[in-house]
C-alpha cells in the first residue's frame, strides 16, 4: 500500500466479485469527524455485439488469459492492460497496479523504480513506464478494453 501525506481513511464500497479498486472509485474520510455516506444500487446491464457499445462479460472474451474467478470490469481490464505493457517494454511491474486477486506470472521482472531517484541519475525504470504512461493519455498507446456487460455501481456520493 503506498503511503501517503493525506490523514484519515479511504473506503471503498463494492461488489464482492469486483476489486476494490480504491484509486478509482474511493471515498476519503477525514479524521476525527462524523462522516454520512449514501448508498444506492444501480444495476446496468448492457448487450453484446451487435449491439452498440459491444461489451464483454467475461474475461476470456479478452485478449488478456487471465485464469481468475473476478468479475470482468472495464477499470481492471485496463489497469491490466497496463501492467502487461509496462512488464513487456520495461522488465518491471508497477506496484500500484498489482491486484491480488489478479496476479499473474511476472516472469524475471522486478518492481518498477516509481519515483525518479535525482536530476543527475537516469531512473530507466521510471522513464520507460512514465513513457508508456503517457502513451495511453495521449492515444497513441490503447488497451483492448470493453465496457463490462454488467455493472453494479453502489455508491452515489
Amino acid at each position: 500500500m503506498p503511503i501517503s501525506k493525506k490523514a484519515g481513511a479511504r473506503i471503498v464500497i463494492h461488489d464482492p466479485e469486483v476489486p476494490a479498486l480504491p484509486d478509482e472509485y474511493g471515498l476519503d474520510m477525514q479524521p476525527n469527524s462524523a462522516s454520512s455516506i449514501a448508498i444506492q444500487m444501480n444495476d446496468i446491464q448492457r448487450k453484446a455485439y451487435p449491439f452498440k457499445p459491444n461489451c464483454t462479460s467475461e474475461w476470456n472474451q479478452t485478449s488478456y488469459k487471465l485464469d481468475v474467478d473476478t468479475q470482468y470490469t472495464l477499470a481492471s481490464c485496463q489497469r491490466f492492460c497496463l501492467q502487461e505493457e509496462i512488464i513487456q517494454n520495461c522488465n518491471c511491474y508497477h506496484p500500484n497496479l498489482v491486484q491480488s486477486r489478479m496476479l499473474h506470472d511476472l516472469g524475471d521482472a522486478d518492481v518498477c523504480l516509481i519515483t525518479p531517484t535525482g536530476p543527475d541519475v537516469t531512473d530507466s525504470d521510471y522513464y520507460c513506464f512514465q513513457g508508456i504512461l503517457d502513451e495511453f493519455d495521449t492515444g497513441n498507446r490503447t488497451c483492448d478494453c470493453n465496457v463490462a456487460c454488467r455493472s453494479v455501481l453502489q455508491l452515489d456520493p
